[in-house]
């Protein structure tokens, strides 16, 4: 079988994971796959939303009841292991339906594996468990494969406020296409304080280091001030 190689990239939402493929890979060669706009078509589906797919049950409800307000979500259900840091209890249904989009995610990878294409994985796979999925998938199809981890720096101290801006622009920019997709800043600390840098040991042959931080400082210090000059603009406004 032909060299093929498997991109997983590494990093937090917002940090330019979507902006650095479509100036990385040739779409033509590669394979994107993204989990986001899987779990979105679902979500619409089902007439849900995409922050729909990652509700979780008031702390200490107990398993087997339907939550008031909540009915649609299904009863409460013990989390599976991947998600147990989060929260100890689940909803049924949104369990179910984050299974098909976990069971469309790897039939994706699987037919573009068989096809021979190079294959770039659009996730934050900030923990080892969720890399050791694909790693082990990949290696077992094909013994020339070459899995490359690219890690996308947010050590900075201020990174945390960076990306904080960045989605909440984006979040605009859904909300204009009709999609609901809210990060807020408790889910980016868990995700942050989640992860687990990558080793050779996982099964990587490379481990790549990408900086976006410096293109995102200026954006947001662009959005900084678009917010100050509608401040200033809406305070003259009242004066007058």
């Amino acid at each position: 079988m032909p060299e093929q190689t498997i991109y997983l990239l590494i990093g937090p939402p917002s940090i330019g994971k979507s902006t650095y493929i479509k100036s990385a890979f040739d779409p033509s060669t590669t394979v994107i796959i993204s989990r986001d706009d899987i779990v979105q078509k679902i979500a619409l589906s089902h007439g849900l939303t995409y922050d729909d797919l990652f509700e979780f049950p008031p702390k200490d409800t107990p398993i087997g009841v339907l939550v008031p307000g909540f009915e649609k979500f299904g009863e409460t259900i013990p989390t599976n292991d991947r998600l147990k840091h989060i929260s100890p209890v689940s909803y049924s249904n949104i369990v179910d339906i984050n299974q098909v989009a976990d069971d469309q995610l790897k039939n994706k990878f699987d037919s573009a594996l068989s096809l021979g294409n190079d294959i770039a994985i659009d996730m934050t796979n900030m923990k080892k468990i969720s890399r050791a999925d694909f790693i082990k998938q990949a290696k077992s199809q094909n013994e020339n494969i070459k899995v490359v981890g690219v890690v996308f720096n947010f050590q900075d101290p201020d990174t945390l406020d960076i990306l904080k801006k960045m989605a909440e622009r984006r979040r605009i920019e859904d909300l204009k296409k009709g999609l609901k997709k809210t990060i807020t800043p408790e889910v980016f600390a868990r995700i942050i304080s989640s992860y687990e840098p990558p080793e050779e040991s996982e099964g990587f042959d490379a481990i790549e280091n990408v900086d976006t931080l410096p293109e995102l400082r200026k954006v947001a210090s662009q959005l900084n001030e678009i917010r100050k000059f509608i401040r200033n603009t809406l305070n003259e406004i009242k004066i007058l």
